[in-house]
């Protein structure tokens, strides 16, 4: 066998190793994990929110995401909040999505807000 092929084969040697080894580490996003905790839907479903009757009637906020402007809309429901910033950047939008108990949402509000104002584009 050529050197070539030596290197061809250990690099593919290497590479089966490192995916046999990850393999167990899967788990699967949506569905319950093995230990029993829950996946990421219930956890989506854990803010509960009503449907918005009239979407013209939506505070939406304006603010910055860096330098770019951006709009920042916000929901309550039983206790919890979901704050939405959209950033528009032409062919593209980003969405940053901060949720949780609504005190400590509205106790990290300045922390949301330098974090927004860090974006780099």
């Amino acid at each position: 066998m050529s050197s070539a092929r030596i290197r061809i084969a250990v690099r593919l040697l290497a590479v089966a190793a490192l995916a046999a080894l990850t393999a167990g580490c899967f788990q699967p996003m949506y569905a319950e994990r093995a230990d029993g905790t829950p996946g990421l839907r219930e956890k989506l479903m854990g803010v509960e929110l009503p449907p918005i009757d009239d979407p013209s009637t939506q505070a939406v906020e304006k603010t910055t995401a860096g330098a770019l402007p951006a709009s920042l809309y916000q929901f309550e429901n039983a206790g919890k909040k979901l704050a939405v910033v959209t950033i528009d950047r032409g062919q593209t939008i980003v969405f940053v999505r901060f949720s949780g108990p609504a005190a400590a949402v509205d106790a990290q509000k300045a922390n949301f807000d330098s974090f927004l104002q860090s974006f780099q584009w």
